[in-house]
């Protein structure tokens, strides 16, 4: 069984994802993650470097993933891993720096073609619950489960601010809102698998649901 959750930055995906995925003994599909990782990588390889990370070969970062540079890993009692060259970067995927080049490599059809065939090789084994912003609509558009989840930008702004706070660091909610109104417009105006409410999704607005209520909600749609 494939369950997709797809939605706009800071909606909170990947917290509802994993608890749906740990009361139904699923595998997780963190799929923003895999972009990540690729951001990281890049910004390691040249430092910050706009213009080199721009210029970077799609050779390269097909090269990087098809020989398995790239290693996602999940179980429950864990969580999600990603490894990339024998490191594992999973506590540094949400710094704000790799959080900008993630958006900007995610909108590259390129990349994401080698992404979409490494998420649905990793499925293959596994009922999984996956999320991203087109998990729906063109990684797993046969999902027997779609879900667009969503938020007001106020609370998406104080999700956000609260994460990266709590992993130190303290950015202005302005410039939080402004960083998610240009991401929400990117990730919506790109020509390769823009974010849109997948066909046949259930949309959840979660401003003013707790948690466990989204969760149960997910579920309540996913058992009919």
């Amino acid at each position: 069984m494939i369950i997709t959750i797809d939605g706009p930055a800071a909606s909170g995906k990947s917290t509802i994802a994993r608890k749906v995925a740990a009361k139904l003994n699923f595998y997780y599909l963190y799929t923003g993650a895999m972009y990540r990782a690729i951001g990281w990588w890049l910004v390691k390889q040249h430092g910050g470097d706009v213009e080199q990370i721009d210029s970077t070969s799609i050779d390269v970062i097909q090269k990087l993933v098809e020989s398995g540079g790239i290693k996602y890993t999940y179980s429950a009692q864990t969580g999600e891993k990603i490894i990339v060259l024998g490191n594992d970067i999973t506590p540094y995927l949400k710094t704000a720096e790799v959080d900008d080049w993630s958006s900007v490599v995610s909108s590259n059809e390129q990349v994401r073609h080698i992404m979409v065939k490494f998420q649905r090789d990793l499925a293959k084994d596994h009922d999984v619950v996956v999320d991203g912003r087109d998990t729906g609509s063109v990684v797993f558009p046969q999902a027997d489960c779609k879900i667009f989840l969503t938020a007001s930008i106020d609370v998406r702004v104080q999700r956000w601010t609260r994460d990266q706070k709590q992993r130190g660091n303290f950015v202005s909610q302005s410039n939080v809102e402004n960083m998610l109104n240009e991401r929400d417009e990117r990730d919506k105006t790109r020509p390769v698998s823009p974010l849109i409410i997948p066909e046949g999704a259930t949309v959840i607005d979660s401003s003013n649901m707790l948690v466990g209520e989204v969760v149960d909600r997910l579920l309540q749609v996913c058992q009919k």
